[in-house]
């Protein structure tokens, strides 16, 4: 599972639980950082390594975009785009964890609550519907579980996290309660906002 994840960066953690996503951006510097050294002492890699037959691109994509590799090259930049999460947890459920906090601050408890029908982009109906009481990460990466713990809990305390917390019978009713569906309007917007909501 790690040496698979430290290849190509998969997100298999998110379904089956591990923890190579807490390195994959210091894999993808590192790389950076021994490819500009390697380069700077004459080693050559293919011309057509992101958007070649055997490239990048088509390597993750049967028709990929190729020409948004320079797409407003020098205009555009992706970093003024990134943002701080606000939640140790994946950020395409921030605002479903949004909405349960603002729900329970209006005095709803778990007990009062028979169903949650939470709407999110295609990305995490796909991705993150799974049981958050596996482990660390799954509970970090499913929407069920967030929206519990939004409920119930201060989202952004990292330290909740433990094995209490996955055992949690609260957090595991209310995550059973949770269905997710897709809308057309949110995947318009993805991922320049992630929207979500909750009824």
């Amino acid at each position: 599972g790690l040496a698979a994840s430290m290849a190509s960066g998969i997100v298999e953690f998110s379904q089956s639980g591990g923890q190579p996503k807490r390195i994959h951006a210091g894999l993808a510097a590192a790389s950076g950082i021994r490819a500009a050294y390697l380069a700077k002492n004459g080693m050559e890699g293919p011309a057509s390594s992101l958007d070649g037959r055997y490239g990048f691109c088509r390597t993750f994509s049967p028709e990929p975009k190729v020409e948004m590799l320079t797409a407003e090259l020098g205009i555009r930049y992706m970093l003024d785009e990134v943002t701080v999460k606000p939640y140790p947890s994946c950020s395409d459920v921030h605002s479903l964890i949004e909405c349960a906090q603002v729900i329970a601050s209006e005095g709803v408890r778990p007990e009062d609550i028979a169903a949650i029908a939470a709407v999110a982009p295609s990305k995490v109906v796909n991705q993150n519907l799974i049981d958050g009481s596996g482990s660390v990460m799954a509970a970090q990466y499913s929407a069920g579980f967030q929206i519990a713990i939004g409920l119930t809990r201060d989202p952004t305390d990292p330290t909740i996290y433990t094995p209490e917390l996955l055992a949690d019978p609260v957090l595991a009713g209310l995550q059973s309660m949770v269905s997710v569906t897709s809308s057309a309007e949110y995947d318009a917007v993805y991922a320049w906002k992630i929207p979500g909501s909750l009824h």
